[in-house]
């Protein structure tokens, strides 16, 4: 490595295959978020308390657990990215389509489960298919398939409170809001999938990103020892377990304690994916340049400092100011810490890895939905995010136990 070059992702071909994906990846983001901001109308309309509500989160999370492990697996062996991707965003939509027209509390914990599980089955799909695409620069790739991301949590809070208030209804909210994700999956399906069965023709029908099942157990064996790995799960699954708890309980937070209006909240929800937005791809490109770690720690104090510090404001202003600040170091190191990922694993167990990874995030995340419940119940809304302050401090300390091989870029 020569020295620091910031426009080197921007050179790479395929672009438009990147941002087809990351759009994929947005949409994903897109009715999840869609779930979480809905809650606190969900709630009221059906009388739900805080528990229930987070009951509803703890089930989304726990079936996200099983779809990453048994997910991964399938798509490592048969080799099928670009089809799981397909089905990811298909189901995540008609799960949209069905919220709208559920009124039972069973019915939404049904629906939970699916939203969870269609949300989790893309990654191990799209972040190993990018890195395969782009192995000399995954950090800037990666960068911009969290920019997807970011971009869907950024326009679901405002769109969601803009359509609250012209459509009146949350159920018709719901539905129309699915109506993106499936133009996304039929994009995909047209651009994308043809070019997947291409290559399984030209390898005289074997997929040569497959493989036999007795390979993948001694390959899924020989990543679960590595140190590198265990140490990115950790890393990982405490920040994811950060963000659910700011999607969950944030919404809430603002309307029931801050009085914000549909439209504020949703603005302010925005903004901080807004700070998101701008701080990925930097930071991805950064990482390909001056490694991982560091990128990775400022990203994860800031946010641990931040939490805390948005606990003292009152002020409308300020608050979203910092909360502007908050998401440029939450969501900064999402590409940075999947790229990390596939460093240190081999390429034809990346969906295995990433499912992992994914697998430990929505396992810890679990425990947000619920504790976060019982406390706002009990001590109140404000306590949950100092309780998500521990959950930056143990990440970060995850860091440290990362070994020195895996601490410097490629």
């Amino acid at each position: 490595m020569t020295g620091l070059d910031l426009t080197s992702g921007f050179r790479q071909k395929g672009q438009g295959t990147a941002l087809l994906v990351a759009s994929g990846h947005g949409a994903t983001h897109w009715f999840k978020a869609s779930f979480f901001i809905l809650m606190p109308f969900i709630q009221k309309s059906l009388g739900l308390s805080y528990f229930e509500v987070g009951l509803l989160g703890t089930i989304l999370m726990a079936t996200s657990v099983i779809v990453n492990l048994g997910g991964s697996a399938l798509i490592d062996i048969t080799g099928r990215r670009v089809l799981f991707q397909v089905i990811s965003l298909t189901a995540g939509a008609s799960t949209l389509v069905l919220i709208g027209m559920s009124d039972a509390y069973w019915m939404l914990c049904v629906l939970a489960a699916m939203i969870g599980a269609s949300n989790f089955l893309w990654h191990p799909a799209a972040i190993p298919y990018l890195s395969n695409l782009f192995p000399d620069n995954k950090g800037y790739v990666l960068s911009i398939h969290a920019i997807g991301a970011s971009v869907g949590d950024l326009a679901a809070p405002f769109v969601i409170g803009v359509m609250l208030t012209w459509l009146g209804t949350w159920q018709t909210t719901a539905i129309a809001n699915a109506v993106p994700i499936f133009i996304i999956a039929a994009c995909i399906l047209i651009f994308l999938l043809p070019k997947e069965n291409s290559a399984r023709r030209a390898a005289d029908g074997k997929d040569k990103n497959g493989m036999n099942l007795s390979d993948y157990v001694a390959g899924l064996k020989g990543i679960l020892k590595e140190r590198a790995v265990v140490g990115l799960c950790l890393i990982a699954g405490f920040r994811a377990t950060a963000i659910n708890g700011f999607l969950m309980f944030l919404p809430l937070y603002l309307i029931n304690e801050l009085d914000f209006s549909k439209i504020e909240m949703g603005t302010t929800i925005t903004i901080m994916q807004i700070g998101g937005l701008i701080a990925t791809a930097i930071a991805g490109i950064l990482s390909d340049n001056i490694g991982r770690r560091p990128v990775v720690m400022f990203g994860l104090t800031l946010t641990t400092i931040m939490t805390i510090g948005i606990t003292f404001v009152t002020d409308s202003l300020i608050y979203i100011i910092c909360i502007s600040i908050l998401g440029f170091a939450l969501y900064s190191t999402r590409g940075v810490v999947h790229s990390w990922m596939m460093d240190v694993t081999p390429q034809d167990m990346g969906a295995s890895a990433t499912g992992l990874m994914f697998g430990t995030q929505t396992l810890l995340s679990t425990i947000i939905p619920l504790v976060g419940g019982i406390i706002a119940d009990v001590y109140g809304l404000l306590y949950v995010f100092y309780f998500i302050a521990l959950m930056m401090l143990f990440a970060n300390a995850s860091v440290l136990i990362m070994p020195k091989a895996a601490l410097k870029p490629e």
